[in-house]
């Protein structure tokens, strides 16, 4: 996954590049893009929610604001 500097955020930025990357990943014969987000990053979770990802792990940190949450997405049609 990449990132989106925050004044760039809320303009389709973030799901260009998602859609970018779900290509590139297709056309080399991928089947699934998988991404872990930190508890702190309720928008990207959120972002992950909305754009078909499934929640498929947790690993717990040492603080609760660092746990981490593992998505993925099927690239398959």
């Amino acid at each position: 996954m990449g990132g989106v500097q925050p004044e760039f955020r809320k303009l389709g930025v973030a799901k260009a590049l998602a859609d970018a990357q779900a290509d590139w990943a297709k056309k080399y014969g991928y089947s699934s893009i998988t991404f872990k987000t930190r508890n702190q990053h309720k928008a990207m979770l959120v972002f992950a929610l909305k754009n078909v990802f499934n929640i498929i792990g947790f690993k717990e940190r040492e603080h609760i604001d660092v746990h981490r949450i593992l998505v993925r997405k099927s690239l398959k049609s």
